[in-house]
């Protein structure tokens, strides 16, 4: 009985208050079509970028660490965060701690 008292009610609300307007209507908006990972324009550097930043020979005769501070700032040059690491920071810790982890 509720059902139709309340289908009834719709019914003559809605010949009371026509659904016109922008706030009354019920159409929805389609969602937006996926996009493919393939039609996204590349946004990393090319490889002859990064090749001509690993194989630098003004680097190699330099130690790790210092290399690894020369290819941060040539990626921070051209717009890519590398993951720089630096002696004594708070990450050595936990590479500590995961190696325990792994060897026990």
């Amino acid at each position: 009985m509720r059902d139709r008292i309340l289908r009834v009610l719709q019914w003559v609300l809605g010949l009371l208050l026509p659904a016109h307007g922008e706030h009354r209507t019920t159409a929805t908006t389609p969602p937006p079509a996926p996009v493919s990972a393939w039609q996204k324009p590349w946004r990393g550097p090319s490889s002859a970028q990064v090749r001509a930043i690993f194989h630098a020979e003004e680097d190699q005769g330099l130690t790790l660490e210092q290399r690894q501070h020369r290819w941060a700032v040539r990626f921070e040059a051209i717009g890519i965060d590398y993951p720089a690491r630096c002696p004594n920071d708070h990450f050595e810790q936990y590479a500590r701690h995961a190696d325990r982890r792994l060897s026990a």
